[in-house]
């Protein structure tokens, strides 16, 4: 970002006023989306359910029976089979799954993103998907108003 800023730009806006303006209006905003989305994906709670406290006895009863490692509920009429979690110590809702890298039950978990170093889960899935999006759009801008400053150097050159 910093190299498109500070070598295609300048030249657009010298030489080609009104692409250099559309460059100057559209990529700050697009950057600050960009990082914003970045910075609450990273820093939001992914929907970590707390650990419960460590019951000995209920541990031990537990692990000898099969039976008592899932819970059957009812809800609006239908049923659902909670997982009990050994590592959080608690019977998981539908759909949370614990992370391995994170050591933590996440509720609706996507997956682990290496690249914000956090969970996607049920309380940042949306800001992840809108950083995605952002970033594949400035991507995409850089790329062109490179191919387009590139373009405009080489025809310069041979001329």
């Amino acid at each position: 970002m910093g190299l498109f800023v500070a070598i295609p730009v300048p030249f657009l806006v010298e030489n080609y006023l009104g692409t250099g303006i559309a460059v100057l209006v559209t990529f700050p905003p697009l950057l600050l989306i960009t990082l914003t989305a970045f910075f609450l994906t990273v820093f939001d709670d992914p929907g970590i359910l707390p650990r419960q406290e460590v019951d000995l006895f209920a541990q031990r009863i537990r692990r000898s029976s099969p039976l008592l490692r899932k819970k059957e509920t009812f809800c609006d009429g239908q049923r659902f089979v909670m997982k009990y979690c050994e590592t959080c110590q608690l019977y998981r809702p539908p759909r949370c799954s614990h992370c391995s890298t994170c050591n933590n039950c996440v509720e609706r978990f996507d997956h682990h993103c290496p690249w914000v170093s956090n969970c996607i889960g049920i309380r940042n899935y949306r800001t992840f998907y809108i950083f995605v999006l952002s970033c594949f759009a400035l991507s995409g801008f850089v790329f062109a108003f490179t191919i387009v400053y590139l373009a405009n150097v080489s025809a310069q050159k041979v001329t």
